[in-house]
């Protein structure tokens, strides 16, 4: 069951409030807010004094006050009750007191409060359920990725929609909703009702904008930056020239042999001649790997720079 100390528990910290945070805002010491966090309402002098603690709870976590009041009303079962463990004396001076008084009063006491529980618990059945959005926090919010999820909580026994398509709670009443997102405005509508009672439903809309060219940007400003190399030769030699997975040169080249050429991401070459072929890259001359009296070089670009071996 959804609780108003559990909901409140949650929302704290997901705000990344502590309960001292919230003793500082609300000027309520800890140990109240704990009790209330952990729905243990003994020790309070009347639920008067707990519905406005909860009241100031929620005001500073920008959440419905009067709906987690009435979630409480509930769990307590009535609207208004002592709660204290320490009971008040009612002087009795004047007033005759006999066991037929005590009797009729009890019975009269006992109706009253089951007309009232009854007519509050089909007020309360008539009203549309709690629906809180947790992620995004505000709306309309400008977001970079193309995905998104679309958070939120809820009470018990309530169906819940994201765009007319059904959402799976968890136990506790909560959902988590993937989304894919299109360029630019993308709009959400969260529906929730109690089961049976859909003409009774708490409606929020969300905005999501997707800014695909901030996206565009970050992707080209990590790509690979495009980096010129050098092949000379002093004298005549075989070489094999390969950049970013195109050949770009194979054969005999003449003596004193040299071009420039350019790569993005990975370079080969392969030498006949290593004694008399020089390899630079972005200014940097680099020695062959000798096999066999052949020379050969392999190099990759990461994110910062070229690596040869």
């Amino acid at each position: 069951m959804l609780t108003v100390g559990l909901i409140l528990k949650k929302a704290r910290e997901q705000s990344h409030k502590t309960i001292e945070d919230i003793s500082s805002a609300t000027r309520i010491k800890s140990q109240y807010l704990l009790k209330i966090e952990n729905n243990e309402f003994e020790g309070f002098v009347s639920s008067t004094a707990v519905r406005g603690f909860i009241r100031s709870y929620a005001n500073v976590l920008n959440l419905e006050a009067e709906k987690l009041v009435a979630i409480y009303r509930r769990q307590i079962g009535e609207t208004d009750k002592v709660i204290s463990k320490n009971t008040n004396k009612i002087s009795t001076d004047g007033i005759s007191i006999t066991p037929q008084s005590i009797i009729i009063a009890g019975v009269f006491g006992f109706l009253t409060l089951v007309v009232g529980l009854l007519i509050y618990q089909f007020y309360q059945v008539q009203q549309p359920p709690i629906l809180d959005i947790v992620n995004p926090n505000t709306s309309p919010i400008s977001v970079e990725s193309a995905t998104y999820n679309i958070k939120g909580s809820t009470e018990d026994s309530v169906i819940v929609t994201l765009n007319g398509n059904p959402v799976t709670l968890t136990q506790d009443e909560t959902f988590s909703v993937p989304v894919t997102l299109k360029a630019g405005e993308n709009i959400y509508t969260i529906q929730a009702w109690k089961k049976g009672i859909e003409e009774r439903k708490n409606t929020k809309q969300i905005v999501i904008v997707y800014d695909e060219t901030k996206t565009e940007q970050a992707k080209q400003d990590n790509a690979p930056k495009s980096t010129s190399f050098n092949l000379e030769t002093t004298e005549e030699a075989w070489v094999q020239i390969i950049a970013d997975d195109i050949q770009q040169g194979v054969g005999v080249v003449a003596k004193n042999y040299k071009r420039d050429f350019q790569a993005t991401k990975s370079i080969s070459i392969v030498t006949g001649r290593p004694s008399i072929t020089k390899f630079t890259l972005a200014g940097k001359q680099y020695a062959w790997t000798i096999r066999n009296g052949v020379g050969s070089l392999s190099c990759t670009q990461t994110l910062t720079e070229w690596e040869c071996k």
